[in-house]
């Protein structure tokens, strides 16, 4: 008997271990990094997550939020002048003096391509006056962009006690970033050149840092778009990388990693991302989703998505997504073509979001009634026209009367006038 115990409860360990594996995700790639997190950049979906919102010390990803502030808040052509801040940083740098004058484009180069602490603090200094209110400016960005464990003290990254984001929160960042083609041209660049300045008689060489890039490395990765790479002591190895094959783009954030293996990890988790995932679209705005029918009036009005729906569909699983609706009733409504009536609610592969949804037509309601209420309102609306009627005659009549006896006196008069005139004569 209890072997046969055994042997059931085995055989139903089995049926469940297989039924988990038949709607389960193949198994990503390992990464070193302690805090890692793959989204699908064009819905911004997770796809893959290890401590990805739990705080780190992000070391020079940091710059990846001076970046988006710069090109927001600058023209690449307005001239900075250092001041007396930026040649004192620390770390990785182009060694600017003071007083030396360059233009935004050359920092912004020097801060994506070689990472230099520098250009990032004479930026920070051009934009927010100085390093503090460049903080506060940060902050304020990155929760806007929903990253909700972000707390920047410094436009660079170097360690501070305080200073610290997740490998979500970077990736939101890096998602941004990507709508910028200028972002793009410059984590694109190889080597440049940056011409002599008024303080600085020879050229600076700046060559990017980001091996994904380069054909030459052992790690180059053609469907690389761009990445920001970090290394401090209290931090350890960084990297925050996004790549596109096709009309798929990913997004791999590494925090943390103490083996320095993200280049070879981000590859690995990429052709994951790519092989076992792809975006789909669900709907198109203004297209139909369904229809809501008046119980009162039979009347069908077409609701249509208040936006353009894309999911992550993992190809691994046969699942497909479930949409319930959570309409407002409508019978008893005015309704006009635009207005959100509703939500559809999306369910797929644990992920769960709201799409509006908005009226395509004008909807009146007609209002109904009982037999009695119709038979005593006609008669009552009967009763008051016959009755503005027979007002409106007798008005008419007496108004009549009126006019003829005024006619009458007036010829009294004209005829009493003629005899008086005669008699005269």
């Amino acid at each position: 008997m209890n072997t046969l115990k055994k042997l059931l409860i085995c055989t139903f360990t089995l049926m469940t271990l297989n039924t988990n594996l038949a709607v389960a995700a193949t198994t990503a790639p390992s990464a070193s990094a302690e805090g890692a997190v793959v989204i699908n950049a064009s819905t911004g979906e997770i796809i893959y997550g290890k401590n990805e919102n739990i705080q780190y010390a992000p070391a020079s990803p940091t710059k990846l939020m001076t970046a988006l502030l710069t090109l927001e808040n600058c023209d690449l052509n307005e001239q900075v002048k250092i001041s007396t801040l930026p040649p004192t940083i620390e770390g990785s740098k182009i060694y600017l003096d003071t007083d030396e004058i360059l233009t935004v484009r050359e920092l912004l180069y020097s801060l994506i391509m070689v990472s230099a602490n520098d250009s990032a603090t004479a930026l920070a200094e051009h934009i927010g006056g100085n390093v503090d209110n460049f903080a506060k400016m940060m902050n304020e960005r990155a929760k806007k962009l929903g990253c909700k464990n972000t707390n920047f003290k410094n436009p660079h990254g170097l360690y501070e006690k305080e200073h610290k984001t997740t490998a979500y929160d970077l990736a939101l960042m890096e998602k941004e970033l990507l709508k910028n083609s200028t972002y793009l041209e410059i984590s694109q660049t190889k080597n440049t050149l940056l011409e002599p300045t008024n303080k600085f008689k020879e050229q600076r060489p700046l060559w990017n840092d980001n091996r994904l890039i380069q054909p030459t490395s052992e790690y180059y990765y053609q469907p690389c778009l761009a990445a920001k790479t970090g290394f401090t002591d209290e931090a350890l190895h960084s990297f925050v990388a996004s790549a596109k094959k096709g009309n798929e783009t990913f997004i791999v954030s590494l925090l943390r990693d103490q083996n320095k293996t993200y280049f070879k990890d981000s590859k690995e988790l990429f052709e994951w991302a790519f092989n076992n995932f792809e975006t789909v679209k669900l709907y198109e705005k203004n297209s139909k989703v369904t229809d809501y029918k008046c119980t009162t009036t039979g009347i069908e009005i077409p609701l249509v998505a208040g936006e353009s729906f894309y999911y992550t569909k993992d190809k691994t699983v046969t699942d497909e997504p479930k949409i319930t609706y959570d309409i407002t009733a409508l019978d008893n409504s005015a309704i006009l073509a635009g207005q959100k009536v509703g939500v559809a609610h999306f369910k797929y592969n644990n992920i769960e979001k709201d799409i509006p949804l908005i009226s395509s037509k004008d909807y009146y309601p007609i209002k109904t009634v009982n037999t009695y209420e119709y038979i005593n309102n006609t008669i009552t609306d009967t009763t008051n026209n016959f009755t503005l009627i027979l007002t409106g005659i007798c008005v008419l009549f007496l108004g009549i009367i009126i006019i003829f006896i005024l006619l009458t006196i007036k010829k009294r008069s004209e005829k009493n006038m003629f005899f008086l005139k005669n008699k005269r004569h």
